[in-house]
C-alpha cells in the first residue's frame, strides 16, 4: 500500500515538473541600446541575461528579448512568466511595482 501511495506521489511531482518545462519561455538572446549613437548592449549567455532580468531597477522599454524560436519579446511581456536560460534553467522573471 505504502508503495503504491508513493508512486501515485512520484506520478503526481512529474506531472507538474512536465508541466512547469512546456509553459516557460526560452530566451537566448537579449540587447538593448545603451546612447543615442547607435551603441547597443547585448548577450547571448544565461547569466547576464538572468542578470538583466532580475534588475527591476533598470529596465527599459528599449530592452528586446529573442526567443529560440526567433520571436521578439519586451520586457513587459515576460514579467511574471517562467522563463528557461541556457546554463541557468527556469526561474521566474520578477514584477515591476
Amino acid at each position: 500500500m505504502i508503495l503504491v501511495t508513493l508512486k501515485l506521489l512520484l506520478l503526481v511531482v512529474m506531472f507538474f515538473i512536465c508541466r512547469k518545462m512546456e509553459n516557460h519561455i526560452e530566451i537566448v538572446y537579449y540587447s538593448e541600446p545603451i546612447d543615442n549613437f547607435g551603441r547597443t548592449e547585448s548577450s547571448s549567455k544565461g547569466e547576464i541575461i538572468f542578470a538583466v532580468l532580475n534588475d527591476v531597477d533598470n529596465w527599459s522599454d528599449d530592452m528586446k528579448f529573442e526567443t529560440k524560436d526567433g520571436n521578439i519579446l519586451f520586457i513587459d511581456d515576460l514579467q511574471g512568466k517562467d522563463v528557461f536560460l541556457k546554463n541557468i534553467g527556469i526561474f521566474c522573471v520578477p514584477k515591476e511595482d
